[in-house]
């Protein structure tokens, strides 16, 4: 059907009014008239803006639920309170969506949103039933516990650590009484606390609202597979470790062995041909969940309220993650391990202090080392990134079990654990996939190093703050201050765990994560075998490093008033003993005296200030000695003046990261983005594009559910016919054998840039460059540089017809 000119000449509609942008408006697009000749459309994008994520609304709401719901309704199930289960949720979701996927392909079962319910909810009901029958069998002497878990003999059988500083819950049945002075003011600094919890939230994700157009793809080469790869988990519904992922390496290639976990989850959230609105909303989700997750984390490890507060700054000011990680270099899935991972190590801390019968805690530590493996469809490295945070501790905890039990059952503790050793060892040395992963992981990716620099020493200390490009003057004042304020609360934190001999865990298991750190940046030294598990990138194994560097922040943070108490002590002893030498008073007995009141001073009893010496005491003596309602407002004050802050290197990584920034990548111009995302109305569904995959084809399938002949920037060795078109694509009018391949998949649309494209010298693919479209090709869309061509030189002729019958016989079937 076409419309006619006021010069009466016939034009094709190839553009229709109906494909317009998600933003719903017609009128911000006009498609521009070209005559029959020309058939084609160009885009005038003069009266579109930049799209907001209130369109991608249903996206974020979804991307909470798929992450959070199924998790916390099992949870749930199991009896654990719900602000832990809401937080501990992300890390079972990830898990149980990895590891029914892996089941759902073997059983021929499509992974969809009502599919993954069902498995929910029987899920949910057999562990009701398990923990019904297990309070059946304690009795009538069963009572509900204060952290709404099982007890039985006036023990509680918590989920968390009992020592934490909560008020007991409504469900222990105890009557209700009037709130002490004591109970009103932990509830003030609840509220403060959760204010603070807040701002931080919003510190991390606000970039994403102000500077991000949720529709607009992260150019860059990790991000182009990830979102390749969720369009097609999500049209073919498989997320299976096992071969799901096949189709992305190659239409006629061997099965690929890829984890899809992260995949599936995001795919729960897509309702549209577009999966980049879905996949930005998840990002966001991650961000939230990383903050909740530290936060959950501290309070399940017996954390004060001062000492999370102090957490919630360090998620503030540290930035090279989640922001640089998941915008500059954003390896998606393994961010998103890094995102969950404070949640996992929620529940294996809630499993370690449950206080419970043998059997109960077999089933919560069997719950969690099954959470864990089931991440590994997700991500493998969570496994050596939970070795590395919790080995020192596991280490610690089995010295002191060993201390406790006879001297036969050590021996039979040692022959299990050389049991479980020499199994795995026999498992790994069997398969020589493992092997082979294994073998690469150990640091065969090593490069030249020119060795240790202080610049690198200062930016693993600091490696939250510390950015590897320049991305101004203002973010690089910015995250200089940053960077000190890290390096000072976290020597305070060190000096805390040190003075109160608790919580020194934390310090050895930073100073081994910091020499994989330093591996990685080196690329040498001994532990480059394990640095290899995050391929030799310091900022894979950072963002492991910062959960152990949140928690020491706040413990220095909450150091601060009793650093400063003592401080000013010594301050107006050096003033006084000063100030009675010029006297020529007795300085003996009056230093002495001053002394002892000092001494009491750093243990909290201002009587030592009788003595108000210089100006400084005087100011900060009221701040010392502030109530703790009013020390936690001022904590709230200084994390909403540091998330202010935080918007300036955050804003100038963000638009780093949009502008594009990996030379091994396509651009992709917001014109050529609106010209992709047309093409759903235009290409049929079952035909295929073909183009450079360093140009914006490779983006048509995330956009548009069409599939590409190259849908990610590598192409196998082993597969000859995706090869052979990258080297004679452009002889398609004298070689019969390209237009019989591309009729075999069915290739009908050729996607052209005449740009330069970027990645052509590192991929280079010739047959797809300098090609003749003036015959054999006519257009259909247009964007930019770009043009989209229908492929009318393979049609279905005598010669064409004759040369794919010769073809076909004369190759062998594809590989499935």
């Amino acid at each position: 059907m076409g419309e006619y000119t006021a010069e009466g000449a016939r034009v094709k509609s190839v553009c229709s009014v109906s494909s317009v942008s998600p933003a719903g408006d017609p009128a911000a697009w006009k498609p521009r008239q070209h005559t029959e000749a020309e058939g084609i459309c160009a885009w005038d994008l003069s009266r579109r803006g930049r799209r907001m994520w209130s369109e991608a609304i249903t996206e974020l709401c979804a991307a909470v639920a798929a992450l959070y719901l199924p998790g916390y309704i099992m949870l749930r199930a199991c009896r654990m309170r719900r602000w832990c289960a809401a937080l501990a949720a992300p890390a079972l979701t990830s898990g149980f969506v990895a590891a029914l996927a892996v089941i759902y392909r073997q059983a021929s079962i499509p992974l969809n949103v009502l599919t993954v319910a069902a498995a929910v909810l029987a899920a949910t009901v057999v562990l009701a039933i398990l923990v019904a029958l297990f309070k059946s069998q304690q009795g009538d002497g069963v009572r509900r516990g204060v952290h709404g878990t099982e007890s039985t003999d006036g023990v509680h059988t918590s989920s968390q650590s009992p020592a934490l500083p909560v008020p007991s819950s409504p469900l222990s049945g105890e009557s209700s009484e009037e709130p002490s002075a004591s109970a009103l003011i932990r509830q003030r600094i609840g509220g403060v606390e959760i204010a603070c919890i807040a701002v931080a939230v919003v510190s991390v994700i606000l970039p994403y609202f102000l500077w991000w157009d949720p529709f607009m793809p992260l150019q860059n080469w990790d991000s182009l597979f990830h979102y390749n790869a969720t369009a097609l988990v999500r049209s073919t519904e498989q997320a299976s470790y096992f071969g799901s992922l096949t189709e992305l390496y190659g239409f006629s290639t061997t099965p690929a062995y890829y984890p899809a976990g992260w995949y599936a989850v995001v795919s729960l959230t897509v309702f549209s041909t577009n999966v980049i609105p879905a996949v930005n909303a998840f990002l966001v989700v991650e961000n939230v969940s990383w903050v909740l997750g530290l936060w959950g984390l501290a309070r399940v490890v017996r954390f004060s309220s001062a000492q999370r507060i102090g957490v919630a700054l360090a998620s503030v000011v540290m930035l090279s993650f989640p922001t640089y990680f998941m915008t500059v270099t954003p390896a998606l899935p393994n961010a998103f391990m890094i995102a969950i991972l404070p949640s996992l190590l929620m529940l294996a801390v809630c499993a370690a202090s449950l206080d419970a019968g043998v059997v109960l805690r077999v089933c919560a530590w069997l719950g969690v080392a099954g959470v864990l493996l089931a991440n590994v469809f997700t991500y493998p490295g969570v496994i050596p990134a939970v070795v590395l945070v919790g080995v020192i501790p596991l280490a610690h905890a089995f010295i002191c079990f060993l201390t406790r039990i006879s001297k036969l059952q050590r021996l039979a503790v040692w022959g299990f654990v050389a049991f479980v050793f020499l199994s795995a060892v026999v498992v790994v040395m069997s398969s020589s996939y493992l092997r082979q992963k294994i073998a690469q992981a150990a640091g065969l990716r090593a490069e030249e190093s020119n060795g240790i620099t202080p610049l690198m020493v200062f930016r693993s200390l600091a490696a939250s703050a510390s950015l590897t490009q320049s991305f101004g003057q203002g973010a690089y004042t910015m995250t200089g201050v940053f960077s000190v304020a890290i390096i000072v609360l976290l020597i305070l934190g060190i000096a805390h765990t040190f003075r109160l001999r608790h919580y020194r865990d934390l310090v050895a298991t930073y100073a081994l994560i910091n020499i994989v750190v330093l591996t990685t940046m080196t690329r040498s030294g001994p532990l480059l075998w394990l640095a290899g598990f995050w391929y030799l990138s310091p900022f894979r194994v950072m963002g492991i490093e910062e959960i152990v560097m949140a928690l020491l922040i706040g413990l220095g943070y909450s150091s601060l008033p009793s650093v400063a108490r003592a401080g000013l002590g010594y301050v107006t002893l050096w003033w006084q003993k000063l100030s009675n030498r010029w006297r020529h008073d007795a300085m003996d007995e009056e230093s002495e005296g001053l002394e002892g009141r000092t001494r009491a001073a750093t243990h909290g009893h201002p009587a030592a200030y009788a003595y108000p010496a210089t100006p400084a005491v005087h100011l900060a003596a009221p701040v010392i000695h502030a109530g703790l309602v009013t020390r936690a407002a001022a904590s709230l004050m200084v994390i909403l003046l540091f998330g202010i802050a935080s918007q300036i290197p955050r804003a100038a990584m963000f638009d780093y990261a949009r502008h594009g920034n990996d030379s091994f990548a396509p651009r992709v111009s917001p014109r050529e983005i609106s010209m992709i995302e047309s093409l759903g109305s235009i290409i049929p569904e079952g035909s295929v594009v073909v183009g450079n995959p360093n140009n914006g084809s490779a983006y048509v399938e995330a956009m548009t559910g069409r599939r590409v002949f190259f849908p990610q920037l590598y192409v196998r060795e082993s597969n000859t016919e995706e090869r052979y078109i990258a080297e004679h694509f452009n002889q398609i009018k004298t070689d019969p054998t390209v237009c019989a391949i591309l009729n075999k998949y069915h290739v009908d649309y050729f996607y052209n840039d005449s740009y330069p494209t970027p990645g052509s010298a590192e991929i280079p693919m010739p047959g797809l460059e300098n090609v003749d479209v003036s015959d054999g090709f006519e257009p259909v869309a247009q964007g930019g540089t770009a043009t989209v061509y229908k492929i009318t030189a393979c049609a279905n002729t005598a010669a064409n017809t004759a040369a794919n019958t010769a073809y076909a016989s004369a190759s062998a079937a594809p590989r499935s």
